[in-house]
């Protein structure tokens, strides 16, 4: 259910977009934004600039539920895509963020100190710190420097 406040001008405002369009169809049909005869023309310009911002609050609320489906799928599909993380210097550190991050991403590591074993446990790839240039050709998404 949205929060729909109307002003007397014909404007609103909301928290949630409306489930459906009638509250701004029965503000159009409702023969609100009339008055009387005393300002007529100024009213019926009145009435059509409300009329016409009614329109433009419509497909600003529907833009905004496809704003809010488009990022809904663009989150889940972050979420589904694995990661390819380098971690530089596996102290204390380090060691928790591969034991984190490897069990949702790919994760590789190197460090000063061979640790291939240990990395190999935890179903990280380790690379020597030598070889560091080879890590960064792994096409890593995020290198953390953990030393």
């Amino acid at each position: 259910m949205a929060l729909v406040y109307i002003h007397r001008v014909g404007e609103y405002s909301f928290a949630s977009a409306p489930t459906d369009y009638s509250v701004l169809r029965g503000l159009r049909s409702s023969g609100y934004h009339s008055a009387g005869s005393a300002d007529a023309p100024r009213t019926v310009m009145a009435a059509a600039a409300s009329e016409s911002l009614l329109d433009i609050k419509a497909e600003e609320i529907q833009l905004l539920r496809k704003l809010e489906a488009l990022r809904k799928s663009k989150a889940e599909l972050l979420a589904s895509r694995r990661l390819r993380i380098g971690i530089v210097g596996f102290g204390t550190f380090g060691r928790f963020l591969t034991k984190t991050f490897v069990k949702h991403h790919d994760v590789f590591v190197t460090s000063r100190s061979d640790y291939s074993e240990q990395v190999g446990q935890l179903g990280a790839k380790y690379v020597p710190l030598h070889e560091a240039a080879q890590l960064f050709e792994e096409g890593l998404d995020v290198c953390v420097l953990a030393v």
